[in-house]
Order: structure tokens, then sequence, then C-alpha cells
């Protein structure tokens, strides 16, 4: 079976085995969203109507996973997207992330943390 074009373009632009398969996964999640067929048509899809979808996915996904991990699915959509010659407005996308959650850190160590840190690095 032939490959799609749109999808060996977007594989030859990943160099790492893992980051090649982490991509191609949340582009499948994105075209399941949608209830897409393939790779290529979301090439076909006429550049406003994607883009509200990339907004409409954005929104969505806002209620479904941490602040902290929207790029991680983004990304590779603005990747797949980006090596096919498909710009969007991803300043206008980036701008429905939701504030990042600081997961640690919020407070300084105290002096008991620092000795039990030093306890456990005998040198």
């Amino acid at each position: 079976m032939k490959q799609e074009y749109s999808l060996m373009m977007f594989l030859e632009s990943i160099h790492s085995e893992a980051t090649r398969e982490a991509y191609v996964s949340l582009v499948n999640h994105f075209l399941k969203y949608y209830k897409l067929d393939d790779f290529d048509s979301l090439t076909r899809i006429e550049k406003n109507e994607l883009q509200k979808m990339v907004e409409t996915y954005t929104i969505h996904l806002k209620k479904k996973i941490s602040p902290n991990t929207m790029k991680t699915y983004l990304n590779p959509i603005k990747s797949f997207l980006e090596i096919n010659d498909i710009d969007l407005n991803w300043s206008k996308i980036k701008r429905l992330y939701p504030t990042k959650v600081k997961t640690s850190g919020t407070t300084a160590y105290s002096s008991a943390d620092v000795r039990k840190m030093l306890g456990d690095c005998r040198v």
C-alpha cells in the first residue's frame, strides 16, 4: 500500500523514533476527534475551516487534559501542518491555551528539608 504523501513528509521531518511515534499518535487523536479517515484528508480541508477545527480542539482539550500538557498535544498538529505547507494563525490558537499550573516550588525549602537532602547526599 502506498504511503500518504503528507504522512511521509511528516515522518521524514522527525528525527527521533520516540518522537515520531508520539507525534503520529497525537495527530491520530486529532483525526479521530474529527472522524477523519487519513492524514491526507487533513491537508485537503480549507485553511479557514482547519483554523476553526484546531481552535475548537484546543478548547476541547482544555477540559480534558492538564494545562501543562497543552503544547504536547498541539505541537504535533502544528508540525504536521507546517511540513505540509499549511500555515495557521498559531498565535491566536496559543491565546486559547489555559494558564499553566505551577506543580511545585510554591514555597521555599525549610531548614528540615535542606538537612534531609544533605543527609541523603553523603559524600
